[in-house]
């Protein structure tokens, strides 16, 4: 009878303890809460704010893009907000 070395694992079991270790790993980030925000984002007075009532603060970006085009080092931030759609599964 040969020994049964136990500090080697053949290929097969480091893949299913692979997988188990993946498989938990996922399962406890996956189910964890996401951080609840508080207080609602407020774009600041020199963000670009873009939702689907138009473009806020359009000068400033006339600005940026003569910047740019006059080769001037600048930065703005954009915002954008999209509307919220659902169906009820009837037409």
């Amino acid at each position: 009878m040969g020994k049964l070395n136990s500090r080697y694992f053949s290929m097969r079991d480091k893949k299913v303890y692979l997988m188990l270790i993946l498989f938990v790993f996922l399962v406890f980030f996956g189910c964890t809460k996401s951080p609840s925000h508080k207080d609602p984002f407020v774009p600041e007075s020199t963000d670009i704010v873009s939702s689907y009532k138009g473009i806020e603060n359009v000068a400033r970006l006339k600005d940026f893009i003569r910047n740019v085009r006059n080769e001037k080092e600048d930065q703005i931030r954009v915002v954008s907000y999209t509307k919220s759609v659902s169906y009820n599964g009837i037409l």
